[in-house]
């Protein structure tokens, strides 16, 4: 995928999918603080910003498989592999594409999904390549905008809090947020420069390269790691390695689906969100200025 070109989401390929969403609440409850003054907030997307059906992207956090829905999938796309059997193919060729990476030093690899399937099915066309990406995605990780997240960002530009993102994703991600939140990302607020996605990078989340990236960017801005909160909603993935850059963080509960607390990892046992919030707008609060 060409970056220098933003990706044109086909709406009638998606519209077919987007139904509202409702998160799913957690046993936790608002707890803890930040530390003002708060210049920045750095975001997780999926089951954060957006509420993702099966909890994340990636098939590897799938809770059940619409298996039905896919066959018909195959079908219009006159693919004639089985669902089981792409599925199958699909796994065996992220998992050699992340071993050859891990061979060349990436701690934790990411894919770029499209060009996955551009080798499982290459007598598809590279239009058809991008559509099916997409509708694959939205068969198995259904998404919808997370309740107050248009608060939240108004509240950033209002407060000139400067905004990014640091997440797992892949090509349609941006242009289906844009879609959900209804503005593009300089519109929201968000700084291009402040934005990390995980398939331009070949890197995932929880490696420390792109929070590393990110402090260096805002280091670059006159803007302290202290001064900079990051909200996901994972222990592993967000919270410890923005702990590790020396950044505030908040865990977002507000949804059971996506909510992972990792109790199991001995890395997390010790380590304690600045603040847990259930609600997007609770996060707002903390970053008024100091009086």
């Amino acid at each position: 995928m060409d970056e220098k070109q933003a990706y044109r989401l086909p709406i009638d390929v998606i519209a077919p999918y987007l139904k509202p969403l409702n998160p799913i609440p957690t046993h936790l409850q608002l707890k803890g603080g930040l530390k003002p003054p708060i210049r920045c907030l750095l975001c997780d997307l999926y089951g954060t910003l957006l509420i993702s059906g099966s909890g994340d992207i990636g098939q590897d956090q799938m809770q059940s498989l619409p298996m039905e829905r896919f066959t018909l999938l195959l079908k219009r796309y006159a693919i004639s592999q089985t669902a089981e059997e792409l599925l199958e193919a699909l796994h065996a060729t992220i998992k050699s594409e992340h071993l050859k990476a891990k061979e060349s030093g990436i701690d934790y690899p990411e894919v770029q999904i499209d060009a996955i399937w551009q080798q499982l099915l290459p007598a598809n066309s590279r239009k058809e390549i991008l559509r099916f990406a997409i509708e694959f995605e939205m068969v198995f990780n259904p998404v919808w905008s997370m309740p107050h997240l248009t608060e939240l960002l108004s509240s950033c530009r209002e407060l000139h809090i400067r905004l990014g993102i640091i997440s797992n994703a892949q090509f349609f991600t941006l242009p289906l947020f844009e879609w959900l939140a209804g503005a593009s990302l300089n519109q929201l607020g968000f700084s291009v420069e402040l934005t990390f996605f995980s398939y331009r990078h070949g890197i995932a989340k929880p490696s420390d390269q792109l929070f590393r990236m990110a402090a260096a960017q805002l280091k670059k801005s006159g803007i302290d790691p202290r001064q900079t909160v990051y909200i996901g909603n994972d222990m592993r993935k967000d919270i410890l390695p923005a702990h590790r850059h020396g950044f505030q963080t908040i865990l977002f509960a507000g949804d059971a689906r996506s909510l992972r607390m990792r109790n199991e990892d001995p890395q997390i046992a010790t380590l304690v969100p600045d603040l847990i919030v259930t609600e997007l707008k609770q996060v707002i609060s903390w970053l008024q200025p100091n009086d």
